[in-house]
């Protein structure tokens, strides 16, 4: 599903942020669009990430994401190249809030377990790794 975030919202950012939780159902907030939607699989998971040359492996503390049950995405890929450093916003049940649960950094396949899903590291640690807010100065 697509929907312009203005028009949703009235924002063009979120404004809050809270930890993931399992069984929650988040939105990916991408170039003034929510994509959705989609649930929590696991949270507090740690992966090692290839990047390559002299950065090579690194382990990440991530959430994953995965399609909700019998809903799978129209293409079957929950997020594309490109999308790295997009927000997941969590969805209350009437659609995508203003409130963000992690940033996209990947997209997995392990068939054995999972299957498809999106990795997002959870905002908290963004945030304070950065040392950046949702909050807009005065």
């Amino acid at each position: 599903m697509l929907r312009p975030a203005r028009a949703d919202l009235g924002l063009d950012h979120p404004v809050g942020e809270r930890a993931a939780a399992d069984g929650d159902f988040v939105f990916r907030f991408i170039r003034d669009f929510f994509m959705g939607g989609n649930t929590l699989v696991r949270v507090g998971v740690v992966i090692d990430h290839d990047y390559g040359g002299s950065v090579g492996v690194q382990s990440i503390g991530a959430f994953e994401i995965g399609p909700i049950p019998g809903n799978p995405p129209p293409n079957g890929l929950l997020c594309d190249e490109g999308d790295s450093g997009s927000l997941w916003v969590i969805d209350d049940g009437t659609g995508a809030t203003d409130i963000a649960a992690g940033l996209h950094f990947a997209q997995q396949t392990d068939p054995a377990s999972h299957g498809e899903h999106a990795l997002a590291c959870n905002i908290h640690s963004v945030v304070e790794k950065l040392d950046v807010s949702f909050t807009c100065p005065a």
